[in-house]
């Protein structure tokens, strides 16, 4: 992605989409994913998705994206590595003055969902909208597909890794549905939101 309408293009749809989720009633269907997540109750899996939690921390998330900026600044100067740490720095606020706005205008802090099983399992705020975890996750994946594509040797862009990273941020966003953290809009957003971060530091990469 290297011209500047395609990406204004995903920036535009991701901002759009992100959006349409927060300000669209999505009760029913985030309620129909979280029972389908947790029709199967279990510690193990409960341990496990709880674990995963980690990958979109602050503090992981932070060390690689530094990492991912040192290593581009080495590689292409000073500039590359700003554009890879200013947009993680800005989603910290972002995430912040969205969460804040949007429980006030979101569906779900109205009407109490019914007809899921919540059984052990935490029920998401009406302030969860985004997905910090998400939105960082996204980024980071971005990150790093960036990282590989610029110290790729082949042309070739292979597709594999591609799929693998949104296998990996699937699983991590069902994850935070069976543990109840978030519901699925709200990982959607994160989701969407992470990508524009994303293509806005592909600025100074070669996708």
């Amino acid at each position: 992605m290297d011209d500047a309408p395609k990406r204004w293009l995903w920036i535009c749809l991701g901002l759009g989409g992100a959006t349409v989720l927060l300000l669209l009633d999505t009760r029913a269907g985030d309620a129909l994913i979280t029972s389908l997540f947790q029709s199967a109750p279990s510690w193990t899996l409960l341990r496990a998705a709880e674990a995963l939690t980690v990958f979109g921390s602050v503090q992981l998330t932070a060390a690689l994206v530094f990492w991912v900026a040192w290593a581009a600044g080495r590689r292409h100067g000073w500039r590359a590595a700003m554009w890879i740490l200013f947009p993680f720095v800005a989603a910290l606020p972002l995430e912040f003055f969205v969460k804040m706005w949007g429980s006030s205008v979101r569906a779900h802090g109205a009407v109490p969902l019914t007809g899921v099983l919540w059984a052990w399992f935490r029920v998401p705020p009406s302030s969860s909208f985004p997905s910090g975890h998400m939105l960082r996750a996204t980024y980071v994946v971005g990150l790093l597909l960036a990282w590989e594509a610029a110290t790729r040797e082949s042309p070739r862009r292979p597709i594999s890794i591609r799929l693998a990273a949104l296998a990996g941020l699937f699983v991590f966003a069902a994850s935070q549905v069976y543990i109840g953290n978030h519901w699925a809009s709200d990982l959607g957003g994160g989701f969407l939101l992470g990508v524009v971060l994303a293509v806005m530091s592909s600025k100074h990469w070669r996708w």
